[in-house]
């Protein structure tokens, strides 16, 4: 009789957290203090900056959409769109030498060469996870900040997590929820802060997740006003269909499918108060603690909305 054998849990893969905040599996602390010295942005630029999973993509695809009318014939949520037209900074290679940058030769792959960044037409589009105090800045750069309920943050960001290839071994979600807010939920309140404090400055437009899934129309007449582009009703029209969820699911040249296991989508559903069905009662309770205590009730009911 064969004897039996118990089996091997897997290790669990735990997220990349440097100085306290989630940025992707290659992105070292070294790299995160050299960014805002190495890389100047021009007075052109224009960032998508957010916390992980509070609709980066989406918004990144509204903006290309914007400023890009000439490409409107190419694939519009394509590879080009979102890895050479929209680079992260996150994963931008800007020293000749990136031994000290990358962990392990194959991740050295992701970055992206200096000399294409630099001939780069203007304007440049980048998006970005860095908290604003790594933020590389220029009072002349146009800088988009989108933040999302943190319940629902939280939920996206296992999913995600779980689905893609560098992370397959994530855990159950109990034992990632009990990583995220043993890590103050990756310092996602001073993300939140570190931006608000700049929601006046002129090159800065701060919206939320919600209000622009609630409020489309009028959130994307407002980032084209922000970045000195008319939305006529035909660019319109076309930017509510190309950025539809459902859209972005099903094109075949999706940035980041290659990172993900198959069967699963780069894109979510892109759905609102999903943590509701996800989050026990002790779990959103402790989110609101950590909230409450760092961000402070008045701001939570002004800014974030949960329902």
């Amino acid at each position: 009789m064969a004897e039996f054998q118990a089996s091997k849990k897997p290790t669990i893969i735990r997220p990349n957290l440097c100085k306290g905040f989630l940025f992707p599996p290659f992105l070292t602390e070294e790299w995160l203090e050299q960014a805002s010295s190495i890389f100047k942005p021009r007075d052109t630029d224009l960032f998508v900056t957010s916390f992980p999973k509070s609709g980066t993509h989406w918004l990144s695809h509204i903006e290309y959409l914007l400023v890009c009318k000439e490409k409107l014939s190419k694939p519009l949520a394509g590879e080009n769109a979102t890895f050479f037209d929209i680079p992260q900074v996150d994963e931008l290679q800007l020293v000749e030498t990136e031994g000290s940058l990358s962990k392990g030769e194959q991740l050295k792959k992701l970055r992206i060469p200096k000399a294409m960044i630099s001939a780069l037409p203007d304007p440049r589009l980048f998006y970005t996870h860095f908290p604003y105090k790594f933020l590389p800045k220029n009072p002349a750069t146009k800088y988009l900040y989108i933040y999302r309920n943190p319940k629902d943050v939280v939920v996206s960001m296992y999913n995600h997590l779980s689905n893609d290839v560098f992370h397959s071994d994530i855990g159950t979600f109990d034992e990632f929820f009990q990583f995220y807010v043993e890590n103050n939920c990756f310092n996602h309140c001073e993300h939140i802060k570190g931006y608000f404090e700049h929601k006046d400055d002129p090159n800065f437009f701060i919206l939320s997740y919600e209000d622009l899934h609630k409020n489309f129309k009028m959130k994307v007449d407002e980032i084209a006003s922000f970045l000195g582009i008319e939305l006529t009703e035909e660019l319109y029209q076309l930017i509510a269909k190309e950025t539809n969820f459902e859209t972005m699911r099903e094109n075949e040249f999706i940035k980041g499918k290659a990172f993900m296991k198959e069967g699963t989508s780069f894109f979510p559903k892109g759905k609102v108060g999903t943590w509701k069905s996800s989050l026990s009662k002790e779990q959103s309770e402790k989110i609101d603690e950590i909230f409450l205590s760092n961000i402070g009730k008045d701001f939570i009911k002004k800014y974030i909305t949960y329902f």
